[in-house]
C-alpha cells in the first residue's frame, strides 16, 4: 500500500500539486477525521483493492465520499481544477 501511495504521490507532484503520504500507521477513520479537520481539499485512500486495480477512494472536502476511481483521471481533475483556481 505505501509504496503504491507514494508512487502515486511522485506522479501528483510531478504534475504541479502539493500532495503527502500520511503512513503513520493510524487507523484509516482516524486519518480521513485527521484529513478533514486540516481542511483538505481531497483525501485519496489506498488500500490493497485500489492498489491491484491501478485506483484510488476519492473523498473530496465538498462532496464526500466519491468511490473509487482511475487515479489518471483524478489525477487530471484536481489538475484542471487547480489552473482554474490560480
Amino acid at each position: 500500500m505505501i509504496p503504491y501511495a507514494e508512487k502515486l504521490a511522485a506522479e501528483f507532484k510531478a504534475a504541479g500539486l502539493r500532495v503527502s503520504v500520511d503512513a503513520k500507521g493510524d487507523k484509516l477513520g482516524a486519518q480521513i477525521r485527521r484529513g478533514q479537520l486540516e481542511k483538505v481539499p481531497f483525501l485519496l485512500v489506498c488500500g490493497n483493492r485500489e492498489a491491484e486495480a491501478g485506483q484510488v477512494a476519492v473523498r473530496s472536502r465538498e462532496k464526500g465520499d466519491e468511490g473509487a476511481q482511475d487515479a489518471a483521471a483524478v489525477k487530471e481533475r484536481i489538475v484542471e481544477l487547480a489552473k482554474t483556481r490560480k
